[in-house]
């Protein structure tokens, strides 16, 4: 099940924060009159909601919806952690099954013309795979927003809304990939999930390529002509994706964070984010340091 709603007026920011747990917790038995989006940060939540169980993994999020009484199945391991956001939608709420889903975006992009004009998103109850790294990196901007006493008051609304976006996008790509389109999208889509996998290891354009018997040369310009990127540029941006958040959720030091990426260099991880992002990554942890987090 999916909820579509329009954001030609931003969602309405409530409340957001880090829940930490130090001990055995178990999520209360209770109804709210909002939206709350989680997502997983360290080790498994337990939920039930309308009598559906959900294991939210690192990385995966659920949507508990308004009215509808939600709860923990079982107790939680200290050291239990998730981003948590109450939101409401100005616009009306639709709810719409895996099938009107289908229809609906399968009519969109029947239209390219009129993607440009479309302002709904569509976000499912659980978000079967992980949520990317700016899904990560949005929250984090958010607990600092909200944290920070900006006097436009609409700015939490506004990057709200953005995150909920994201989260749309990545919805949609996900549902509606078809790898039966183009054969060598499929071998792209494999060697693009590989490298995603093993990104932070010290990985190249040569290793990636015997992996998969291609010149490197050739895998390179295919990238280049499917993603508008060579093979490198993809690596060096899944690199800096993930130090932005190590760099926005951890303490981690500049150099524990090149090192989590399999950069030993840490100068030359310094020189690689600020091309990529024009600044450090130190002026970077600075601009969003401000979070809001509840425990046990």
């Amino acid at each position: 099940m999916h909820i579509k709603t329009s954001t030609k007026k931003p969602l309405e920011f409530i409340s957001a924060g880090q829940f930490i747990s130090s001990k055995p917790w178990t999520h209360e038995k209770r109804v709210i009159d909002s939206y709350e989006l989680i997502i997983g940060v360290n080790d498994t939540l337990y939920m039930k909601q309308s009598d559906q169980k959900y294991n939210i993994e690192p990385g995966q999020a659920m949507l508990v919806l308004p009215d509808q009484i939600h709860e923990g199945f079982c107790p939680c391991t200290p050291g239990l952690s998730f981003y948590w956001v109450h939101f409401l939608s100005p616009s009306p709420v639709y709810h719409i099954s895996n099938e009107e889903m289908d229809q609906e975006i399968s009519r969109l992009r029947k239209n390219p013309d009129t993607q440009s004009a479309i302002s709904d998103i569509y976000l499912p109850q659980y978000f079967h795979g992980a949520v990317s790294d700016r899904v990560n990196i949005l929250f984090q901007q958010l607990l600092h927003i909200d944290n920070s006493n900006y006097y436009t008051s609409t700015s939490v609304h506004y990057l709200l809304t953005s995150l909920l976006i994201e989260l749309s996008e990545q919805n949609i790509t996900n549902f509606y990939y078809d790898l039966k389109d183009n054969q060598m999208d499929h071998h792209l889509v494999r060697i693009m999930e590989w490298t995603r996998v093993h990104a932070f290891e010290d990985i190249t354009v040569g290793k990636v390529a015997e992996q998969f018997n291609y010149n490197k040369n050739y895998l390179s310009r295919l990238f280049k002509s499917k993603i508008g990127m060579n093979l490198s540029e993809y690596i060096h941006l899944l690199k800096i994706s993930k130090a932005k958040e190590l760099l926005t959720r951890t303490n981690n030091s500049v150099k524990e964070v090149a090192a989590a990426l399999g950069i030993e260099d840490e100068k030359y991880f310094m020189k690689m984010f600020k091309k990529y992002e024009n600044m450090t990554p130190t002026e970077f942890r600075k601009a969003f340091y401000r979070t809001h987090m509840n425990n046990t």
